[in-house]
């Protein structure tokens, strides 16, 4: 219908993702807030094309918001209960698996452009590699909290990630597990993602309770990035 080709729209999906990643860099500072953030970190799984083909989505966000701080898309070692597959996928993407923790840091590290002085408290739950991937990234200026995902009470404080990464996989098709919606690429699978970024914290408008009122407004507004939702026009 509209006479375009596959590379034509993969070249304005990787175009409109730079866009929009770097009007996110440029206003993550920007955050006026006087009260002290709170940031909360997980990981989402989903795979390249075929199951055993493992990537790692670590997210991080700020708590009372949801505002989406970065998140990113990593290879990880294959969960593929064939040992051929597993072993192929492995040794040809062993070098970038390799540097999955490296990555892991930088995505940590944008709390730091959020809050660049004081202190940053970050909450996971109780995976056991976080404190030491926390601890290399945030250094001494970061307070890590974990809480126990089998604690009824403790799994509420966690709602607000939990939350979030269940609203990544509702409103992108290439996540949503147990159909045929899968990525077929990493590359492209990273560049949707910064567009949902810019979508999720700029343009979605969320519920908040302000002075004991629910107001409609997308998280970058309650951060006081932005005292209006941002409007997208080409």
């Amino acid at each position: 219908v509209l006479r375009t080709t596959t590379t034509t729209i993969q070249r304005k999906i990787l175009f409109n993702a730079a866009v929009c990643y770097d009007f996110h860099r440029t206003n993550l500072s920007k955050w006026k807030r006087q009260a002290k953030p709170r940031f909360q970190m997980d990981e989402l799984e989903t795979f390249e094309e075929q199951k055993g083909n493992t990537i790692k989505i670590p997210i991080v966000i700020e708590k009372d918001s949801h505002f989406i701080v970065e998140m990113e898309a990593l290879r990880d070692w294959s969960r593929s209960q064939y040992p051929k597959v597993k072993n192929e996928y492995n040794a040809k993407h062993r070098f970038e698996i390799q540097q999955k923790t490296s990555r892991f840091k930088e995505v940590i590290k944008a709390c730091v452009a959020m809050k660049p002085t004081g202190r940053i408290v970050i909450e996971t739950d109780k995976y056991k590699s976080y404190p030491t991937i926390i601890e290399m990234a945030a250094g001494e200026s970061g307070v890590h909290v974990q809480y126990d995902a089998g604690v009824e009470a403790q799994k509420k404080e966690l709602f607000p990630i939990n939350n979030v990464c269940a609203c990544l996989r509702s409103d992108a098709a290439a996540l949503r597990r147990r159909s045929w919606h899968v990525t077929k690429s990493k590359v492209m699978l990273n560049a949707k993602l910064k567009i949902y970024l810019f979508y999720s914290n700029y343009l979605k408008p969320k519920n908040y309770k302000i002075d004991g009122k629910l107001v409609k407004q997308t998280p970058a507004m309650h951060l006081g990035i932005f005292k209006r939702p941002v409007v997208w026009a080409y």
